[in-house]
């Protein structure tokens, strides 16, 4: 079994990638108003799988992996991730879509957004607790102190995320079903990445989120080429930085850091997400969300201590 001796590294590469996906999130709502869910993700997906082509290809003669050759464990694992990539981007787009489309005016949908997204991004990231939960079934051991880092990133995201008049909704429970699939994918991510080469497992598991999305589309969205072109510019950042760049990078930090800990890094996410809102939307953050901020960042703190322990 692939050990990982050092977890800092790791967590660096990872919290690049929860930036970036913090980033993309006001991407991905602006999406979500021009097109329907599965042409979205099946755009965004292809696009990503064919910006990652020349990148593996340019490593190949720089600095070749020498898992490159692998190919059954590459397409076993990349297709497995791919579909469950599909099944938690598409769950995670139907649930801000369903938050946009309430039948509201324009003025009121984005009413709408603003008092939830927050809480879709905290069911989202309830992976943080199904990982370590999932692998107790594997018969992977978790450390007490990675026990309390969860705890204290689910107080953290609820003082960030959670607004007041907390119900649930169907959007809601697509975000929370989302949940179970990222925590999966993560799971198989680390399975896989120690014998492949992480660049084509990006590629062949976005390259499958790509086409299983595009034939949905196909059959259910009725997509209008009208409408990709109004969405270009969030399917453009979404495709290059949240997919072919952020899910890259979950890969090479996953090979460097333990799975538990990854998903509390890559829950991050909420914390750069509020940021940005701050910072580029002018969103201002209350005194509740810089406590859930700095919880946040201390659980990820936490959670690095048990990683000498368990270097063996």
């Amino acid at each position: 079994m692939h050990k990982k001796k050092f977890s800092v590294p790791g967590s660096v590469i990872l919290l690049l990638a929860a930036l970036a996906w913090g980033s993309a999130f006001v991407a991905q709502s602006l999406g979500a108003d021009s097109v329907r869910p599965f042409t979205f993700n099946g755009a965004r997906s292809l696009l990503g799988a064919l910006v990652l082509v020349p990148v593996f290809l340019t490593f190949d003669r720089v600095s070749p992996s020498p898992n490159r050759r692998n190919k059954k464990p590459l397409f076993i694992g990349g297709a497995l991730c791919g579909v469950l990539l599909f099944i938690a981007c598409n769950l995670q787009q139907f649930s801000i879509s369903y938050v946009d489309a309430a039948g509201k005016t324009a003025e009121e949908l984005q009413n709408i957004e603003k008092a939830n997204i927050g809480k879709v991004a905290f069911l989202t990231a309830l992976y943080i607790v199904l990982v370590p939960a999932f692998g107790i079934f594997m018969k992977k051991k978790v450390g007490a102190q990675v026990w309390l880092g969860v705890l204290v990133a689910l107080v953290g995201m609820y003082f960030l995320c959670i607004k007041p008049g907390f119900t649930v909704s169907t959007g809601d429970i697509y975000a929370f079903l989302c949940a179970f699939a990222f925590a999966m994918q993560i799971i198989v991510v680390d399975e896989v990445v120690g014998r492949v080469d992480p660049i084509r497992l990006s590629c062949v598991q976005f390259l499958v989120c790509g086409v299983l999305s595009s034939v949905c589309a196909v059959i259910f969205d009725k997509p209008q080429l009208s409408d990709i072109l109004n969405a270009w510019a969030p399917i453009l950042y979404m495709g290059v930085v949240s997919s072919g760049i952020a899910y890259t990078l979950q890969i090479l930090g996953q090979a460097r850091c333990k799975p538990v800990v990854a998903s509390l890094v890559m829950s991050m996410e909420s914390v750069f997400s509020a940021i940005f809102g701050f910072l580029i939307l002018n969103q201002a953050m209350s005194v509740k969300e810089f406590i859930g901020c700095g919880l946040m960042l201390a659980a990820v703190v936490l959670a690095q201590l048990p990683g000498r322990k368990e270097k063996a």
